[in-house]
């Protein structure tokens, strides 16, 4: 079998030739992942400190149940990234 680049390079070359706009995600163990969510139009997500607080709440107790890490995190007005 062939290594995990060897794979990820066959899975994309036949991607591209199916002419997909986007290829699916790949998930595997231990894989590192950028996460992203914006508002709709540039509006915004979080419309005040208690929101921003809720997630953070919800956030901690995800990573905990899913026994997942956060390196890092920014959360701006109309955009979340972790």
């Amino acid at each position: 079998m062939g290594s995990d680049l060897d794979i990820l390079t066959i899975y994309f070359t036949d991607v591209k030739r199916r002419g997909m706009a986007r290829p699916l995600r790949l998930q595997f163990p231990g894989a590192t992942y950028h996460v992203i969510s914006r508002g709709n139009n540039r509006e915004p997500i979080f419309l005040k400190d208690s929101d921003r607080l809720k997630f953070l709440e919800l956030l901690g107790r995800l990573t905990e149940r899913f026994d997942t890490r956060i390196y890092a995190y920014c959360l701006m007005r109309n955009q979340r990234l972790c």
